[in-house]
């Protein structure tokens, strides 16, 4: 069964999306900000991520990494950058932000797959399930 880590700030879509998988029969963990994403993903082993741009950080993080995404504006671009890039072996992103067709965030993250907010559940849903096939992975 393929492991899904949602990393989402709007807790409706978040929650919708979380619901949803696991109707597929995906495991699913959700987290709303950075520090809790950078937790779970040095904890754990997942076949696919789904990554909000925008997302909470800690007032009291370091604030040259704050500067360096803008005050929380990119908290997603550092998570990709810091944790997502490096990992071996590699997984599944899949960018899910207002932000994805920044030019920015295209240059930083060209080998994931971008969906651009808003977007329905049932889109969202596919891209995701694609993502799992891609990894091997479809749930049992």
């Amino acid at each position: 069964m393929a492991r899904i880590l949602v990393i989402e700030d709007e807790a409706d879509f978040a929650k919708d999306a979380a619901e949803s998988l696991r109707r597929e029969g995906y495991e699913v963990d959700v987290t709303r900000t950075y520090d809790d994403a950078v937790l779970l993903l040095d904890r754990n082993r997942y076949d696919v991520v789904s990554l909000d741009i925008v997302m909470k950080v800690d007032p009291n993080a370091d604030p040259s990494w704050l500067e360096e995404v803008d005050y929380g504006r990119k908290a997603g671009l550092a998570l990709y950058r810091s944790k997502l890039r490096s990992l071996s072996p590699p997984m599944r992103v899949v960018i899910c932000s207002v932000l994805a067709d920044n030019p920015e965030i295209v240059r930083e993250c060209g080998q994931a797959e971008r969906l651009r907010k808003p977007m329905s559940l049932s889109t969202y849903m596919a891209v995701i399930k694609s993502a799992v096939d891609e990894v091997g992975q479809g749930s049992e």
